[in-house]
């Protein structure tokens, strides 16, 4: 949404010029993907920690086809 994108911008802009930390909880791939590191949960275990290119790449679709 364009509410949600507008947030995004203005985490990573406070994370790019001021260097404040930011953790973002989200089902959303593409959200994940603008991040610098995309840390993995399943049933509240860590299950990952790769770059977001990484994680993009493990990503499957329905039928084994890639994202």
């Amino acid at each position: 949404s364009r509410s949600g994108s507008d947030i995004m911008d203005i985490l990573l802009q406070l994370h790019k010029e001021d260097g404040i930390t930011v953790l973002i909880v989200t089902h959303d791939p593409e959200v994940a993907a603008s991040t610098d590191r995309v840390v993995s949960m399943r049933d509240g275990s860590m299950v990952g920690d790769q770059t977001p290119g990484d994680y993009m790449r493990s990503l499957t679709l329905p039928m084994g086809g890639a994202l």
